[in-house]
């Protein structure tokens, strides 16, 4: 890994970015490998399985955050005028 701050070579503390983009690599490594297992002919339908239930929970949560999405935004629109308006309103009223 690269040291972008002055005093992380001497620490070893990294930057919060740095560790998303290390667990996105890990994720695309996982991935990938089961894809490299996916031909091996005594795991590959359990490979098989995985994805078509992946794709198939994918689809529920599009689906799933269209209606959280418009139940959030409904309730937003009936708190909106009991006098309280902070800045993050609507993002607290969709991540509650």
């Amino acid at each position: 890994m690269f040291d972008f701050k002055d005093g992380a070579e001497n620490t070893g503390v990294r930057e919060c970015w740095q560790w998303q983009i290390g667990a996105m690599v890990v994720v695309l490594a996982w991935l990938n490998l089961l894809g490299d297992i996916r031909q091996m002919p005594f795991l590959g339908i359990y490979v098989i399985m995985f994805f078509d239930i992946f794709k198939t929970f994918l689809r529920f949560v599009g689906v799933f955050l269209v209606f959280i999405i418009a139940f959030g935004l409904g309730f937003h629109a009936l708190l909106i005028t009991k006098g309280v308006r902070k800045k993050n309103c609507l993002g607290k009223t969709l991540y509650i």
